[in-house]
């Protein structure tokens, strides 16, 4: 049971390392108004605050099956974010580190990541990490979802690292964004979120847009492989959604058989018609893209009924 165990098994400091450790099975799950603050649960594994510029580090760790989510049946708010790490206002560095099986309730499956609107932003850089095996949300609406990553944080870059069957929202019908990662608008205004050389693979959201990545801010994706996202019921943007304001720019990126699919039994009750057969298989976009030097191979948009007649799983080399 997660009834009893630590609400943030580390609290964070500007400047420290933490190196070569597992954190598992933190269990934010008290409430307690007392002691946090706010009835909230947030950051099982590593609870961070008002840290600032000076980096705190991480490195060779592994935080696996810490959840900030209701699992006992009682009645509490759903405001669970940021399974296995949870930090506002500090920058962040984190290197070699494994993130599997975290849960958040609506924001953040594995890291939650925020400034305040109009607060000085802080870096938050993430190289060779594998986020994998069901880090994911699990209900909620409005801005919810990235089982990966949720930031609105700083000068976010994600370098050399793995997102493998992150989910937002845990079936087709919880509201989710972005599978792996939900970028929103946040800190300065001004913030350019960036992805390099990373994979991502089997991610998906539920009724949300962004089976890979939702891009609520400008962001620069260079040297990706995109294979196998999916997003439903809400269908747009099997692998990337790029929302009303943001641009994306990506380069050099391969997006083979991701789709994005209806909900056949969820478009006949007469709900969001216009998304009824999917839009955008690979790329979806309210707002401005530049693709450049990509390849796109078998991706596909449909309505539910119709998937078992296409191919997600067989990818030809040509």
């Amino acid at each position: 049971t997660h009834t009893d165990n630590s609400d943030h098994i580390l609290i964070g400091a500007a400047g420290a390392t933490v190196d070569g450790f597992t954190v598992e099975r933190g269990g934010d799950l008290h409430f307690n108004l007392a002691q946090d603050g706010v009835i909230s649960a947030f950051g099982a594994g590593l609870y961070v605050a008002e840290a600032g510029a000076d980096a705190m580090r991480l490195a060779n760790c592994t935080f696996r099956y810490n959840n900030v989510y209701n699992d006992d049946g009682t009645t509490r708010p759903n405001t669970g974010y940021g399974g296995a790490i949870f930090a506002t206002n500090s920058a962040l560095e984190i290197a070699s580190c494994i993130f599997e099986g975290n849960s958040a309730q609506q924001k953040g499956g594995a890291l939650y990541l925020v400034n305040p609107d109009g607060a000085a932003s802080y870096d938050v850089s993430i190289s060779n990490c594998v986020f994998r095996s069901a880090n994911a949300t699990r209900k909620g609406s409005g801005q919810m979802g990235g089982g990966g990553i949720w930031a609105s944080a700083g000068k976010l870059a994600v370098k050399d690292s793995q997102f493998i069957y992150c989910r937002g929202g845990i079936n087709d019908l919880v509201y989710g964004n972005g599978g792996a990662i939900y970028l929103v608008p946040g800190g300065d205004g001004s913030d350019l979120a960036t992805v390099e050389d990373s994979v991502f693979t089997y991610n998906q959201c539920g009724s949300g847009q962004g089976g890979a990545i939702y891009a609520g801010r400008d962001m620069l994706v260079e040297g990706c492989t995109f294979s196998q996202n999916r997003c439903h019921t809400r269908a747009r943007g099997g692998a990337i959604f790029v929302a009303a304001g943001a641009t994306a720019d990506i380069r050099r990126c391969d997006f083979g058989a991701n789709s994005a699919y209806q909900n056949a039994h969820f478009y006949t009750w007469g709900m969001d018609g216009n998304f009824e057969q999917g839009q955008g298989g690979a790329i979806a976009a309210e707002g401005t893209v530049s693709a450049k030097n990509c390849v796109f191979a078998g991706n596909y948009s449909a309505a539910e009924d119709s998937r078992e007649l296409l191919s997600f799983t067989t990818l030809s080399p040509e």
